[in-house]
């Protein structure tokens, strides 16, 4: 087990998605997986180049899972998500999410780590 100040990393993957496909991520955490799905929003195109925009990061808390959409993250040196909270387990423990993102045409890395017992993350 591994734990930085008061949260326990629960899962930790780097992540190399072709297409840029929705993608989805189970974790088993006791009787209650904790389900995320990962999705790209399209980068806003004016004319023959794309707008210089910041990456942004969408999640939205859905019945039985959460969506994370990373949207402009097409930058060259990518860049870092979080920590941001995605619910509350079974257990009611905060379940808190870091992400970091570069894609480069249509294949992203996302480094995805999942933590659990947060008390001071972000909404």
């Amino acid at each position: 087990m591994i734990k930085i100040n008061e949260e326990e990393i629960l899962f930790s993957e780097c992540i190399l998605i072709d297409g840029l496909a929705e993608t989805w991520v189970t974790i088993p955490y006791k009787d209650d997986p904790i389900r995320i799905c990962l999705a790209f929003g399209e980068s806003k195109e004016s004319g023959n180049r794309k707008d210089v925009a910041e990456p942004v990061t969408k999640v939205e808390g859905k019945k039985d899972h959460s969506r994370i959409t990373l949207i402009n993250w097409g930058v060259p040196f990518g860049g870092v998500a979080g920590p941001f909270n995605i619910g509350t387990s079974a257990d009611n423990r905060k379940i808190n999410v870091i992400l970091d993102c570069i894609h480069m045409k249509t294949v992203a890395k996302v480094i995805l780590q999942v933590m659990l017992g947060r008390k001071d993350a972000k909404a």
